[in-house]
């Protein structure tokens, strides 16, 4: 189970393996995520530090939520169109690599 801690801790794992004693490089990829998986993919990518990039593609609009910091405000009153790009902003904001590192959100 992806919400888990455990899953987190069995993926730490296996990433060092693989980063460490492999010599690769580890890329999370994140497809048709719905909801609460997209924000899960975005917390795993900022707690595994070894993970070097992301690639995330969302499918489903997040469920109406109450105090979900920044969301609520972007989403309100749009349609399906302009909703599906608040969400999306919303998950880059989350990715938060707009810091000079050299990484980019598109």
């Amino acid at each position: 189970d992806i919400m888990k801690d455990k899953f987190l801790d069995e993926l730490q794992q296996q990433v060092l393996h693989h980063t460490t004693e492999r010599g690769r490089t580890a890329i999370l990829v994140g497809m048709h995520l719905c909801g609460d998986l997209s924000e899960r993919a975005i917390e795993v990518f900022h707690r595994i530090p070894l993970i070097q990039g992301l690639i995330l593609s969302p499918c489903c609009l997040p469920k109406q939520r109450k105090n979900k910091k920044g969301l609520e405000a972007r989403l309100v009153g749009l349609d399906s169109e302009d909703y599906y790009m608040g969400w999306s902003d919303y998950l880059k904001d989350m990715i938060g690599l707009d810091d000079g590192d050299g990484g980019d959100v598109v």
